[in-house]
């Protein structure tokens, strides 16, 4: 028997539990809006800053409002994924 057919033949690994995949979701969707509030800090700055610039506007906005989400965004998150949660 060939390795291919080896894991043809072999049983699907146990699916994770919903609360893991939620709270999997949910870190996942905490990362893309970490790095959507990093662009919008950066990009200005890579766009913009030129030799003897001494500065460039940023809007800090984006990442306040991604800290300020983050917590209850995990709250919700982790008690789902904990056993007995």
């Amino acid at each position: 028997m060939t390795a291919a057919q080896d894991r043809l033949d072999s049983p699907r690994p146990p699916t994770p539990p919903r609360r893991v995949i939620a709270a999997l979701t949910a870190l996942t969707a905490l990362i893309g809006a970490c790095a959507e509030a990093a662009g919008a800090v950066y990009q200005p700055i890579a766009v913009a800053a030129r030799p003897g610039r001494e500065a460039v506007e940023v809007d800090f906005l984006p990442g306040v409002q991604v800290s300020l989400a983050a917590a209850a965004l995990l709250d919700l998150a982790a008690p789902r994924a904990l056993p007995g949660g």
